[in-house]
């Protein structure tokens, strides 16, 4: 049709007309179109059409594969063999045409399974169904066909929370009330997918506090920090979420010597050279706490000899040996 309009005169009729009467005159054309039954004027000029003449117009076809649209229903699900989805691919061709029965179709996807892999075309449409497997995420399935191909995207859901993994950095922290450790609680569900965020998380801590109480998690993760009490020894972090709970301990030190108590059994002994007395030490920090194990300690005497000379601590405490 193109090579018998003359230019200028009228656009190119759309690929959807395919039938062109010739009725009446010479420069007269009438067009049975099929989105309007019936038949519709189309003039021509300048050219002796034949009375009643017909012509087929347009490409064709259908043609090769050109185009093609996904679609997913629902396009989400949750993980497990169970639950599945519903894809559909038309594919039409370069003039808009659904393509010709029979044209095969192969279906692949991010995750999951889909089936069937390969199938053919009905009215231009394809049908598959995604079946999730037991990873979330968003599953990429893509419908080719030739050259064509065309994509769509069904985001697998995690299950409920099934297990709590809790961390704390560093895991020793001085017992001075302020110094801190970041506590780290991962969510996941049964088969081991981090849960949807949101998912609501609540902490309590013992021998100091944790910020905040709670939690909801960013791909499956609630951030929180401990803060030291004074009391050196163990503290810890427990994390619960739906029924679910888990903990971490925190190792609270003591600080730096600072109170030092002595006490020696007997009181009093002979000026003799060989009669002894046990000496014992305990250390303490500011807080009263015990101070680390293997902390140094130096005895000095005004009389007679002390052995030996230094001692390290053991759950805060020192001994040496005065002679007389």
């Amino acid at each position: 049709f193109n090579e018998i309009t003359s230019p200028g005169e009228r656009p190119p009729l759309p690929p959807e007309v395919t039938t062109v009467f010739h009725r009446t005159s010479p420069t007269d054309t009438w067009v049975q179109h099929p989105s309007a039954p019936g038949i519709h004027p189309w003039t021509v000029s300048g050219f002796p059409l034949p009375e009643s003449s017909q012509w087929t117009l347009g490409p064709g076809g259908p043609f090769a594969p050109d185009a093609i649209t996904v679609e997913a229903s629902p396009s989400t699900l949750p993980v497990g063999a169970t639950s599945a989805v519903s894809i559909t691919a038309v594919l039409s061709d370069v003039y808009g045409q659904r393509v010709q029965d029979g044209t095969v179709v192969t279906f692949t996807t991010s995750l999951g399974t889909i089936t069937p892999y390969t199938s053919t075309t009905s009215g231009g449409i394809v049908m598959g169904a995604l079946t999730a497997g037991y990873q979330s995420g968003q599953a990429l399935v893509v419908a080719s066909a030739g050259e064509a191909s065309g994509a769509t995207q069904i985001t697998i859901e995690p299950e409920s929370p099934g297990s709590i993994a809790v961390e704390g950095t560093p895991t020793a922290i001085p017992a001075d009330g302020v110094s801190t450790a970041t506590i780290t609680v991962t969510v996941r569900d049964i088969y081991g997918n981090l849960v949807k965020d949101g998912t609501i998380v609540e902490l309590v801590a013992s021998g100091g506090t944790v910020t905040p109480y709670t939690g909801t998690t960013s791909t499956g993760v609630v951030t929180g920090a401990f803060t030291a009490g004074y009391t050196a020894g163990l503290g810890s972090v427990i994390a619960s979420c739906e029924y679910i709970y888990e903990g971490t301990l925190i190792t609270l030190e003591p600080l730096a010597p600072s109170i030092v108590e002595l006490e020696e059994a007997p009181a009093a002994i002979p000026a003799d050279g060989a009669s002894t007395a046990g000496i014992t030490v305990t250390v303490r920090d500011i807080h009263s706490n015990l101070v680390k194990d293997g902390t140094v300690v130096t005895f000095t005497t005004s009389l007679g000899t002390i052995t030996p000379f230094t001692s390290t601590t053991s759950s805060g405490v020192a001994k040496s040996t005065l002679t007389a």
